[in-house]
């Protein structure tokens, strides 16, 4: 008798011959018509200006996985883009990623061509079911994952305010008190920790960070010994992880039952959330709304709109039927969403003190420009952020060497980049690794130097081939929030504390992505 696994992987074998000989049969199709939709695309070329363009080089597919195996060269897959463009001697490249049509695209004229020239063409996201299951099966829930609508436009629209609040605001003023109270209690537990010889910090630094994205924008912060806290906490880190890993399974969806056990883990955690957000974020402030139009000597007073929080903002919405028409079921999902942004943050500044911990002069320099400016709080505000450009340094080259990738676009129209002709679908992998660690582009890109950031004046410098969130109207929504987050909670930890190695201890940064494993670096940290 067969176990239930050798069956699995007959069936599998079985279909795999079945669908390479039906991937020969449709090539076969596919040249037999080539001569007509040449013809026909040709017309719709000429309408749009894009007669006479060529497809971009690349490597002939195999059947089924396209050309996953090429991507598989690397620990990072977009290494092996920079050397399909000197193979192939072009910044486009075609390539198939399971039956997937793909273009990477090499260059900096080339990557700004997609994300501002033409970002109209290319504003779409792709349609990966495992991501799908995490926002109710529906993409367009999402703020990163979601194609171009118009209920996309009024939710990044409503959501502005918040995650870019100008200086001295309202809104800044409130961020920066959020920041503050929430970083005391970090260094409160740094000063009380259970193994000082072996911190375990990113739970630590995950709490801190989720109160001020729970508190900035929803006005409400939780006890750290809330074990409902921290079970979103960690639903949302595990999330985090999963939305960071790349799964053969999302170009060939035959392999998605190889992960069903992980993606039904994932999806409970999503319901959690909801479960949280629902009962302990929102019920309070649903219940208790009141419209921004009432007569305020009727009301004693009320917050104006400049002072409402985002959920706010999403309750006034809904509760008005404003346009476009939003439900609550749109509204907890662009909630959750933004909400989860503090997770990125999180691992984010915990690889940075992995870089810290092995450069110990970079410290030094930072606690002596931080030490110059004589603050008497425990904290660093943001008021401090123009007067700490090496501390802005040490955040941008953290981004810089993490090399995180931007989330693929799609072509929605037929379209071109660098004169080479892309079809409406088109997945569009952009390689900001290159522009990153490009000897053409930095000295010594491998060195991690905060001073390349710095100008002579003291002054930060970002160079336009430096595109870590994107660009365009598909630009990340959170950056500055990973500004201002990333700099006080890392200026103030420097203040107060000097990062050492835990025995034993290996610190080497995963590149290509923001996440790290649940378990990951552990710290020792000195008072000052």
């Amino acid at each position: 008798m067969f176990s239930a696994t050798t069956y699995l992987i007959l069936i599998v074998v079985f279909a795999l011959i079945a669908l390479i000989i039906k991937d020969r049969k449709a090539n076969g199709k596919r040249q037999k018509r080539l001569s007509r939709v040449v013809v026909d695309r040709g017309e719709k070329l000429n309408n749009n200006k894009l007669e006479n363009l060529i497809e971009a080089p690349g490597p002939r597919p195999l059947p089924i996985i396209g050309s996953l195996h090429i991507l598989g060269k690397h620990d990072f897959p977009y290494k092996s883009f920079s050397e399909l463009a000197t193979y192939y001697n072009s910044q486009v490249i075609k390539i198939t990623l399971g039956r997937l049509p793909c273009v990477i695209i090499n260059g900096l004229d080339n990557i700004k061509e997609v994300l501002f020239t033409k970002n109209y063409d290319f504003d779409s996201r792709p349609n990966f079911v495992r991501y799908n299951r995490l926002f109710g099966g529906d993409k367009g829930n999402s703020f990163a994952f979601s194609d171009w609508t118009e209920l996309q436009k009024s939710r990044r629209e409503m959501l502005r305010n918040h995650t870019f609040p100008r200086a001295f605001t309202y809104r800044y003023h409130e961020l920066n008190v959020m920041i503050a109270s929430e970083v005391e209690n970090l260094l409160a537990h740094l000063d009380r920790p259970v193994d000082p010889m072996k911190v375990a910090v990113k739970p630590l630094v995950l709490n801190t960070c989720a109160n001020i994205f729970t508190g900035y924008l929803c006005g409400q912060t939780f006890d750290w010994s809330d074990n409902c806290f921290r079970q979103m906490v960690k639903n949302f880190d595990m999330i985090f992880w999963e939305v960071n890993e790349g799964y053969a399974a999302d170009f060939i969806p035959m392999l998605l039952p190889f992960h069903r056990n992980n993606i039904k883990k994932i999806v409970q955690a999503t319901h959690d959330i909801r479960k949280f957000v629902v009962d302990h974020i929102v019920a309070d402030k649903k219940q208790n709304w009141i419209p921004k139009n009432t007569d305020e000597s009727e009301l004693g007073g009320i917050v104006d709109q400049e002072q409402g929080c985002y959920l706010d903002n999403l309750i006034e919405h809904i509760q008005t039927n404003a346009s476009p028409e939003m439900t609550w079921d749109n509204a907890l999902y662009a909630l959750e969403d933004i909400i989860g942004g503090h997770a990125a943050i999180g691992n984010f500044l915990v690889k940075i003190f992995g870089y810290l911990v092995t450069h110990q002069h970079i410290q030094k320099q930072a606690q002596k420009d931080i030490d110059s400016l004589n603050i008497n709080e425990n904290t660093v505000g943001l008021e401090y952020k123009k007067s700490l450009p090496y501390i802005e340094g040490i955040i941008l080259e953290a981004i810089r060497l993490i090399a995180s990738p931007i989330v693929p676009h799609v072509a929605n129209k037929d379209s071109s980049v660098a004169g080479y002709r892309i079809e409406k679908d088109t997945f569009i992998l952009l390689n900001n690794y290159q522009l990153s660690m490009s000897n053409e582009l930095w000295k010594n890109p491998e060195i991690f130097d905060p001073t390349r950031f710095i100008t002579s004046e003291n002054k930060i410098l970002k160079p336009d081939f430096f595109l870590p969130f994107g660009g365009g109207r598909r630009s990340c929504m959170g950056y500055k929030l990973v500004f201002y987050v990333s700099f006080s909670v890392l200026a103030s930890l420097l203040k107060n504390f000097t990062i050492l190695p835990a025995e034993n201890q290996v610190y080497k940064v995963p590149i290509g992505k923001l996440a790290l494993p649940e378990v990951t670096f552990n710290f020792r940290f000195e008072r000052r």
